[in-house]
């Protein structure tokens, strides 16, 4: 498969249109080493356009010795954030088949890792949009929705779970990670008044 046609499936996957559809065309004959392809290939896009712009910050008239030190740390944070990337998709989806598998899901790891690399591979693409000024947010909001509703299709048609059970698979992982973010920030708070806090 040439890269365009890739790319092309990736949004065909981000289309809600398209997912059961492609359920079943990734039935046959899943492979995890595709969907780890995509999401790496769709991270080194992500990873390339951070390099660029901190690379070109760098290389800004008025930069002088300063160029180097933001080469180098580009360089290395853009690899951190491919290798970032493949580790969480796959550990979320594992979290996911889980719960999936524990409400009666039928469907294989390795079919709903493919299924998901697509739209997950497409958001990476879109992610240099995020952080465009005052819109990028807004837009950032409304992707992740709507990537925890192509989640819960993607679920749905893989396992073969009612609509509840699909979204119990989705949302229990998100709203437990919001609850983990928010004693996180009530634990750090107070440490963090304390440190500023002058003798």
């Amino acid at each position: 498969m040439g890269l365009m046609e890739r790319i092309k499936l990736w949004f065909r996957g981000f289309n809600y249109k398209e997912i059961s559809q492609i359920v079943k065309e990734l039935q046959k004959n899943p492979a995890i080493g595709d969907a780890a392809f995509n999401v790496f290939l769709g991270s080194l896009m992500m990873g390339a356009v951070v390099f660029i712009s901190m690379a070109l910050v760098g290389s800004m008239p008025g930069a002088g010795s300063a160029g180097a030190v933001v080469f180098i740390p580009a360089i290395i944070y853009a690899v951190a954030m491919i290798l970032i990337a493949i580790i969480y998709f796959f550990v979320s989806e594992g979290v996911q088949w889980v719960l999936a598998k524990a409400l009666g899901g039928k469907g294989a790891y390795a079919h709903q890792v493919q299924v998901s690399s697509l739209p997950t591979a497409a958001n990476m693409v879109l992610t240099p949009v995020f952080v465009i000024p005052f819109v990028g947010p807004i837009i950032s909001i409304v992707v992740s929705l709507y990537r925890i509703f192509l989640g819960y299709l993607i679920i749905r048609g893989v396992h073969g779970l009612s609509n509840v059970r699909a979204a119990a698979v989705v949302l229990i992982p998100v709203v437990l990670g919001i609850i983990a973010y928010v004693l996180l920030l009530l634990y750090l708070t107070p440490m963090a008044v304390t440190t500023t806090t002058p003798a």
